[in-house]
């Protein structure tokens, strides 16, 4: 099925629709590729950010999370929602801490956990990130370490009522038992400031408070903002421990998205006004996070520099290539997405029952914005063929693509999408620190 079609059937549904199918859908434990979980968080991202061109008639931020929801279960197994929850940019702006941005033209009265919740159980982790209520809705983002997934979990209000919610999740395939996912509930939990979560069969008990999200007129009030071109990037400063822990969000771009705030460790910096640099002891890309290790200071004036991020552009095109029957042939067929130009060189076929297929992204490292790699869509093929990609190590950007085909395939068809580019800042940022 087309994902035009599938999204248009989304907006069918109503709310309560989506919300009884979602409990209805069956879970499941199975390890899910890392290819998969690409496509699925893209899809993710695409329903999340409840774009008004695309989504005229529902605008409400829950039915697009529902939405999301129903679309990660039915597509593969489960998955997690983005942190990047957005709206278009009107007048009122809430910062919901380890999802994202709500932006909306009425102001709504929203509950969130403004830290994670950390609770040991037997020889496992739970880990609550997230909490966002608004008084009609409550969504949890959650995650598990050596711990097993639950079949059911509930809300507990200060009258002990319980209200169950439903959930999905993802399963690492990485080795051990590493999970995250999200619990969902639609009604209304009355004085959300002090409640509790509850596992059936796990017999635990989490009790948390909530505190009202913070409301702002501008991305400048939230926190220091810096710009390069189009792209306005904010830092949202807080201490956890002892140590700087800077959260990235920025406004909504036309076209494009941005797909990493610091790509490896290195686009990074902080220093003070003596010129010290200071550990980076985590770089989270999934939370937009960085924390850093300042020690216990008085008042001090930072300076955090971004040297360049990722960005990924909302473009796609077919192409096909013709496959020779041994050896290689040379083909030189160049596309242009989003601007960028993008070449395949020749294709050949291997002995192992490979056919690989050499690219050139054109990747300048010393260009304002270069092309660096890119996705292939599956959903448009009935039988779309296994596929991996090898990257040069320095630059990130891919060198060729190998499928696993029939000896009697002559062709490959392949729906390119998802350009994730490298743009270059750098974006400066002046931070303050307080006892």
């Amino acid at each position: 099925m087309k994902k035009d079609i599938f999204y248009e059937a989304m907006d069918s549904l109503e709310e309560e629709q989506m919300a009884d199918i979602i409990n209805k859908i069956p879970l499941s434990d199975k390890p899910v590729s890392s290819e998969v979980l690409s496509e699925i968080q893209e899809k993710t991202f695409n329903k999340a950010s409840l774009k008004p061109s695309i989504r005229k008639k529902k605008s409400n931020i829950w039915i697009g999370l529902a939405a999301s929801f129903l679309i990660l279960t039915i597509a593969v197994y489960s998955t997690f929602t983005s942190e990047a929850i957005m709206a278009k940019v009107k007048e009122i702006i809430q910062y919901i801490p380890g999802m994202g941005i709500i932006e909306d033209d009425l102001y709504t009265e929203r509950y969130v956990l403004s830290e994670p919740i950390e609770r040991k159980i037997n020889d496992g982790q739970l880990r609550i990130e997230s909490i966002l209520n608004d008084q009609e809705n409550t969504i949890l983002k959650i995650t598990g370490v050596d711990l097993r997934t639950f079949d059911k979990a509930f809300l507990i209000d200060e009258k002990g009522r319980k209200h169950e919610m439903s959930h999905y999740f993802v399963i690492s395939a990485e080795p051990g038992i590493k999970w995250e996912g999200n619990c969902y509930y639609q009604g209304y939990i009355p004085r959300p400031e002090s409640i509790q979560l509850f596992f059936m069969e796990k017999e635990t008990t989490i009790s948390f408070s909530l505190d009202k999200a913070e409301t702002y007129y501008s991305y400048k009030d939230i926190g220091p903002t810096d710009s390069v071109d189009d792209i306005s990037i904010t830092a949202l400063i807080s201490k956890e421990n002892g140590n700087l822990k800077v959260n990235f969000i920025s406004t909504p771009l036309e076209g494009k998205e941005i797909n990493s705030y610091f790509p490896s460790e290195e686009d990074v910096i902080l220093t003070d006004k003596a010129g010290k640099a200071y550990e980076l002891l985590t770089a989270n890309n999934s939370l937009n996070e960085l924390i850093f290790d300042i020690g216990e200071i008085e008042e001090r004036k930072f300076n955090l520099t971004v040297d360049q991020i990722q960005l990924k552009y909302e473009d796609e095109k077919m192409v096909s290539l013709r496959i020779p029957e041994k050896g290689e042939s040379v083909i030189d067929k160049e596309i242009e997405l989003a601007g960028f130009p993008l070449i395949f060189n020749k294709v050949a076929r291997k002995d192992d029952g490979l056919v690989r297929v050499y690219v050139d992204t054109y990747y300048d490292q010393y260009a304002e914005e270069s092309l660096q790699s890119f996705s292939l869509d599956h959903t448009y093929y009935d039988h779309a063929p296994l596929y991996s990609w090898k990257v040069d190590q320095e630059t990130g950007a891919i060198e060729y693509l190998e499928f696993l085909t029939e000896p009697e395939d002559r062709e490959i068809n392949m729906m390119i999408k998802d350009l994730i580019t490298v743009k270059r800042g750098p974006w400066e940022f002046t931070i303050l620190v307080k006892r």
